[in-house]
């Protein structure tokens, strides 16, 4: 978390700050076919939780690391990316159907912010998982809106994702953002072609004291 003093030039060591469920991280997603909604996951991804480090830096420039729902950003002033992705995924299935797979990643544990310029540890343990959508009924629209302190690396994520499926931005999907979150709309090229999966896993979360 930090040091690499200099000898009579500078002895101030750099340093950083852990913090735990110190930023929220909420994921809403809805689905609908051609007889309206068929599934809204309400409450069951609200307050994921994350996991952040920042630093403290005397000879390079300051930045965030952020671990919120399966994802690892790096936060460098204003510009956000995805470093690590997230188990959110787009792909085709034959020449028309879509498959949308999503693994929510929730951290379960006490607020807790630590600075330091030496090792830290953060410590993670399985709790439980669970289906909470899964229908071999096939979709027309599929909208995942994720509020974050870091929208823009999101939205890059939902774009390079879907362009990698070969879907066109505009008539398969789009992506609109503001500062707090970004929210990805895809709709079937051919109806009711989007075959959806919902999965969240729970992890607790906790550094020392």
């Amino acid at each position: 978390m930090g040091g690499g003093d200099i000898p009579i030039v500078s002895t101030g060591k750099s340093s950083g700050t852990l913090s735990v469920n110190l930023n929220d991280c909420d994921m809403v997603i809805m689905a609908d076919n051609a007889s309206g909604l068929v599934y809204d996951s309400g409450s069951d991804l609200l307050d994921l939780g994350s996991i952040s480090y920042s630093s403290k830096n005397n000879y390079y420039i300051n930045q965030v690391f952020e671990y919120e729902n399966g994802a690892l950003l790096l936060v460098q002033d204003s510009r956000s990316l995805v470093k690590l992705s997230p188990a959110v995924t787009v792909s085709k299935l034959g020449a028309t159907d879509i498959s949308v797979v999503v693994s929510a990643v929730e951290l379960v544990g006490d607020r807790r912010t630590k600075s330091s310029n030496t090792i830290e540890e953060v410590y993670l343990r399985s709790n439980t998982s669970g289906v909470l959508y899964s229908d071999s009924d096939l979709v027309s629209d599929v909208n995942i809106t994720v509020s974050t302190n870091y929208p823009n690396a999101w939205a890059q994520y939902f774009n390079t994702t879907a362009d990698r499926a070969d879907l066109e931005y505009g008539t398969d999907y789009t992506i609109a953002t503001d500062n707090t979150s970004a929210t990805f709309a895809l709709t079937g090229g051919a109806g009711e072609d989007i075959r959806l999966s919902v999965q969240k896993i729970t992890l607790d979360v906790w550094i020392d004291a």
